[in-house]
Parts: C-alpha cells; sequence; structure tokens
C-alpha cells in the first residue's frame, strides 16, 4: 500500500537522517513537494489519501538520491538566488545565500557601469546584477566551457543580456573595466577531501580549490586589476548597519531577513529583550551565534516567527489542543515548549530533539515593521552566556556587537526576557507549566490558558 504525501515526508527525513544529510526535514518536505508538483506551502494541503503508485516512485526516487548525498538544487535542477530562479547542474557551484552579497555591494555601483563578473559559474552574480541594474554593461567569464554553458543558458531563458566570455581571469577581457566582481576558490587544496560528500563529490573542483592556501587564484586576481588600474575589487563583504534608536521600517524588515537568508548574525530588538538571531538551520551560522555568547552548543534555543500564521503552520502535526494554546499564547513575551515529533529545527533544539521552543514576540510601536519578516530564527538574549539581558542595543556586551553582521536598534526595552512556558503534555491532558519567570506573570498565563502551575 502506498503512503500519503506527509507519511512520505516523514519516513524521507528519517531516510536522509540516517544517510547524514544536515536538514533531513527540510530536504524531504522539499523533494516530496517538487515531485508533486507544489512546494513546501501547498504540499501541507494535499490530501491525506495515499498516493499512486507512480507519484510514491517519483517521490522515493527523489529520495534516494539525496541519501546518496547529491545537492537538493541539482536533483529539483534550480536554486533560487535572490529575485531569480538559476538553473544548476554538476557543473557548476550551487549558488551560495552569502555570494547574495556581492551583488548587494554591485547594486551601488555608479549608472552605467562596465562590471566583470569572474568566475561566473552558473552565472547568479551576472544574472542577478542584469536583473536588477539593467543598465549595467555585464561581462561574465569563465574558464570553464561547460559552466559558461549553465550561464548562457540561464541568461536565455531569463531574457537578460550579458557578454559571455571563455578564459583565466582578466585575460578573458579585452575592454575597458569600471568595477570587477569575483567569487573565486578560495579553499586549500588539502582541505577537499574533508569536505561535505555534496560538495566533494558533486561540484567542479576547479571552482572550489586554489592551491596549498587556497590563496592562489585571488591573488593573480589582484595582481592583474592593479596593473589595469580597476578601483573596485570585491569577493566578500559583510553586512552591517546600525541605525539610531528610532521606529524601524519595511527596509530595516528586509535587510533584516537578507542578513538571515545569507547565513549572517544580528542584533534584534524583540518586545522584551534585545536579542541575537540566525537562520534555524544554518549549522555554521549557529555555530558562530552560540560562539559570540560564549554558550554551549548542546543547550536549546528559541525559533522565533514573527506571524501566528507563519508558527503554527510550521508545526502542523501538532493536535488541536495545543495549537489553540499556542493561539492563544501569541503574540507575545512568551516562550512555548511544544512536542517536536518531526525533529523540526534540530540546531535549535541541541540535546533535547523531542522539544521545540517556539516564540512569537508581540511587535507594536517601533517594532512593528518587524512583522512583514517571514523568515523563522534562531533567537537566543544578545548577551554573554549568564550575563544580564540587555534592554538596548548599546549594551550588547561589545565583542558581541562587533562579532555580528547587523545590529538593529529600536531604542529601550522592557528588559525582562520571556516567560517560557512547557506544553510538552497539555495534548495529552497535561497541564502547563512555568520553566522560567518572566514578562508574562502567571495570572495572565492562567487568564489565556486556564490553571496549571
Amino acid at each position: 500500500m502506498t503512503l500519503a504525501p506527509l507519511a512520505l515526508v516523514r519516513e524521507g527525513a528519517a531516510q536522509l537522517a540516517q544517510a547524514g544529510c544536515e536538514t533531513p526535514q527540510l530536504d524531504a518536505e522539499v523533494l516530496v513537494a517538487h515531485a508533486l508538483g507544489t512546494d513546501r506551502t501547498g504540499l501541507r494541503r494535499l490530501s491525506s489519501d495515499p498516493l499512486e503508485e507512480k507519484d510514491e516512485a517519483a517521490v522515493r526516487g527523489l529520495l534516494a538520491r539525496r541519501a546518496h548525498r547529491e545537492p537538493v538544487a541539482q536533483i529539483v535542477g534550480y536554486r533560487w538566488f535572490r529575485n531569480i530562479q538559476v538553473s544548476v547542474d554538476s557543473r557548476v557551484l550551487t549558488p551560495r545565500p552569502e555570494t547574495e552579497l556581492l551583488v548587494e555591494w554591485a547594486l551601488g555601483l555608479p549608472a552605467n557601469a562596465r562590471v566583470a563578473d569572474i568566475g561566473t559559474g552558473s552565472g547568479a552574480i551576472a544574472l542577478s546584477l542584469a536583473d536588477e541594474r539593467p543598465d549595467l554593461q555585464i561581462t561574465a567569464t569563465d574558464v570553464d566551457a561547460g559552466a559558461l554553458s549553465v550561464a548562457s543558458e540561464n541568461a536565455v531563458r531569463l531574457g537578460l543580456d550579458i557578454t559571455f566570455v571563455q578564459g583565466d581571469l582578466l585575460d578573458a577581457v579585452d575592454s575597458e573595466l569600471d568595477a570587477l566582481i569575483s567569487n573565486p576558490p578560495y579553499i586549500r587544496d588539502s582541505e577537499l577531501a574533508g569536505l561535505a560528500p555534496e560538495v566533494v563529490d558533486h561540484e567542479p573542483h576547479l571552482a572550489l580549490t586554489a592551491g596549498p592556501d587556497g590563496l592562489e587564484v585571488v591573488q593573480r586576481l589582484v595582481e592583474q586589476a592593479a596593473l589595469r588600474k580597476i578601483p573596485r575589487i570585491v569577493w566578500r563583504q559583510e553586512l552591517k548597519m546600525s541605525n539610531d534608536p528610532k521606529m524601524l521600517t519595511a527596509d530595516d524588515a528586509a535587510t533584516f531577513e537578507r542578513c538571515m537568508s545569507v547565513g549572517g548574525v544580528a542584533v534584534f530588538p524583540a518586545d522584551t529583550v534585545y536579542g541575537l538571531a540566525c537562520e534555524p538551520e544554518d549549522k555554521e551560522a549557529v555555530r558562530r551565534l552560540y560562539a559570540l555568547k560564549g554558550r554551549v552548543p548542546d543547550k536549546p534555543a528559541a525559533v522565533m516567527f514573527f506571524d501566528v500564521s507563519l508558527a503554527l503552520e510550521a508545526v502542523y502535526e501538532l493536535g488541536p489542543k495545543t495549537r489553540e494554546a499556542l493561539g492563544r499564547l501569541f503574540p507575545g513575551p512568551v516562550t512555548a515548549l511544544v512536542p517536536n515529533p518531526a525533529g523540526r529545527f534540530p540546531l535549535a533544539c541541541a540535546g533535547s530533539p523531542h522539544t521545540l521552543g517556539l516564540r512569537v514576540p508581540e511587535l507594536t510601536g517601533p517594532l512593528e515593521a518587524l512583522g512583514g519578516v517571514r523568515w523563522p530564527v534562531l533567537q537566543s538574549s544578545a548577551n554573554a552566556s549568564g550575563g544580564p539581558d540587555p534592554r538596548t542595543a548599546q549594551a550588547v556586551p561589545e565583542g558581541i556587537r562587533d562579532g555580528c553582521d547587523l545590529i538593529l536598534d529600536a531604542g529601550e526595552l522592557p528588559g525582562t526576557p520571556s516567560t517560557v512556558v512547557d506544553l510538552s503534555a497539555y495534548e495529552d491532558g497535561g497541564d502547563w507549566t512555568i520553566v522560567r519567570d518572566g514578562a508574562m506573570d502567571w495570572d495572565e498565563l492562567a487568564r489565556r490558558l486556564g490553571s496549571g502551575g
């Protein structure tokens, strides 16, 4: 007998976890949705009836490829990069979120600037620039003919005007330039074997390694650019912003979202204290956040959503009683501990994989614009482990501020952290209990949930 879509997701996530995939639940949802012609949101609206045999076979085929550590982007054939869908295969690197920072920088170039994207790969950088800045005169180069074929096919499909040239670095460009952009290989040759199978077995090594110290390509590019008097070179730029205390804007919210999408760590205001935030599925970003706090990685954190409906959609497998309780608690200064049978957000759960902390802040006054953020974040107070919770951005320890990619300052906050409420037994008739006293007192909890402990 065949399985229903969500049952296949659960089975697939277990299969991918056993295979060593870092985000098994996310990968399973993406692949099942792709095989059935929908997206992750649409997946939850599909019938609970068993699939036809051909549809289940298609799903299992994709899951088997992922279990052999083929990258998800190569399996589905594309990756979203900023506003465009970029086709990818084994001839090119899958565009990384942090590469979007290069596009952010280049958007500030003067009108009609002549730009070269060196080592274009899939063409993601050049394509995004052509999409968002059609006035720019863009040349994209790559030493590999296969990569150029992928990039040029993407340009044709998207209807974007880019000149493609095959050759080594600037040797391929004979025209004058105002700026060059490059995301060159930077991995030491000796480090390649230790990388994930998705990289070692499925991405072109030519685009990854750069000699014994990883700097061979960068050094040659810098030397060539200096000889040609090209004043602007960038291969990575951190995203950092510090606002004067004020009402946050939609632009602030968009920048916060962008910071999360490229693996950044941000200081941000919630409805209680200033916190740290990062993408909850990004292992390196989570490691950075914990390191900034000096906190051991086996201590769980919470996942914050900025909209109640998004939080409830993310844990759609919870029972009706628990979901109703969350609807009464959120938004508000409370963190709810709920069962996590699907193993969601494992990096936030740390040593407690079967319990998930959820948070939806009440965004009023200067924080209202954050209600437009659609990106969930792993969040923790922006303090050194065991230190006081900061009421202002200036009270965040200097070492944390310096190590973050973004700082949003919305003035002074109440300074009392959220109350932590345990709902893990609520569905089965158990009562709620307070794990940590905080901004929502017992009387308010009782008003929202009834009597408890």
